[in-house]
């Protein structure tokens, strides 16, 4: 499970930043909502770029959260080291 595609295709970057926030700081039915619907949704942005503009402020917002967050805690990091 490699997770943040969509994060991949918004904010190419900075995906790992949004998965640690997404991953460890978001509410859980956010997580289980972009778990089911992020495959999808990613490749749908893939042959529609305009969409991704109005999702950059949300992404800006999870990285930022996820670098905070990673810089407090190290251990969040390592705890994905299995995913891609």
């Amino acid at each position: 499970m490699a997770m943040c595609w969509v994060a991949r295709e918004v904010l190419p970057g900075q995906w790992r930043d949004c998965r640690t926030y997404i991953l460890f700081g978001a509410p859980k039915w956010f997580l289980s909502f972009y778990t089911k619907k992020g495959p999808g949704f990613a490749s749908w942005l893939k042959q529609h770029p305009w969409a991704r503009i109005p999702l950059l402020p949300f992404f800006h917002y999870f990285a930022w959260r996820g670098k905070r967050m990673a810089e407090q805690n190290p251990a969040l990091v390592e705890a994905q080291s299995h995913l891609l």
